[in-house]
């Protein structure tokens, strides 16, 4: 189990900056913030509904078997997607002249690699060290919404795991999230489009949704109300995306 956690791991650490990459070739700069926008609601509703179809089908299977089902939807989809696309616009049939014309700008962005980056740069660049700094705090509160949350609820909210509403409740950051990627994206695309910084603008939003989100998560724990607690979180999921 913990070989496969490890390799689960490794193969989704390259997923997201693979998109981002694909998205610099297939659309215009513009469209960069509400597509990254609809892929992690997507990503973060699929964790969001997950626990209700699992309830579901645990009516028909063992727990074991539903990891199966979602592992082997996951390969099937995987091998339409490398049937079907290309890392090229241009080389694909659905594209039109009109479309490769918008692109052209893009055009830029591919390219077969980069050049070789000193690792000693990685640990010297300011805006590298801030981000792991970031991303070291932002993950360990996320994966807390996406390991512990059951745990949590059930020994400190003392609530049943195999209610219904529970189910729900447990689902309701990553889908709050959701949302709040998708309208995060096409704020950034509004405020980037009245901005002259389009830097300033992405960092406006991240510091006050930070803000917001590190708020709502200090509400839940003054919170006696279960259910209240969990809105509290599950907005806390939503400005934080």
């Amino acid at each position: 189990m913990i070989v496969c956690r490890f390799l689960f791991g490794a193969g989704e650490a390259g997923g997201f900056p693979n998109i981002a990459k694909m998205f610099s070739v297939w659309l215009p700069e513009r469209e960069h913030g509400v597509a990254q926008g609809i892929t992690w609601m997507a990503a973060r509703w699929g964790g969001a509904f997950t626990p209700l179809l699992v309830v579901w089908i645990l009516g028909f299977v063992s727990w074991r078997n539903t990891f199966v089902l979602f592992a082997g939807l996951g390969v099937v989809w995987a091998l339409c997607f490398y049937v079907w696309f290309r890392d090229n616009p241009k080389d694909h049939k659905g594209v039109n002249a009109a479309e490769c014309e918008l692109l052209e700008e893009a055009q830029k962005n591919l390219s077969g690699g980069h050049a070789s980056i000193p690792w000693k740069r990685l640990f010297t660049t300011k805006s590298v060290l801030l981000l792991w700094v970031y991303y070291f705090c932002i993950s360990y509160v996320w994966y807390f919404y996406i390991t512990w949350m059951p745990k949590y609820m059930e020994l400190e909210l003392k609530m049943d795991m195999k209610d219904t509403w529970t189910s729900i409740l447990n689902g309701l950051p990553l889908f709050l999230g959701g949302i709040g990627c998708f309208i995060g994206g096409v704020v950034a695309r509004r405020m980037s489009a009245k901005s002259t910084s389009l830097s300033r603008a992405r960092r406006t939003i991240g510091v006050l949704g930070m803000l917001a989100a590190g708020g709502m998560i200090i509400l839940a724990t003054t919170l006696n109300n279960p259910t209240y607690a969990m809105l509290a979180l599950g907005f806390s999921g939503f400005f934080n995306d």
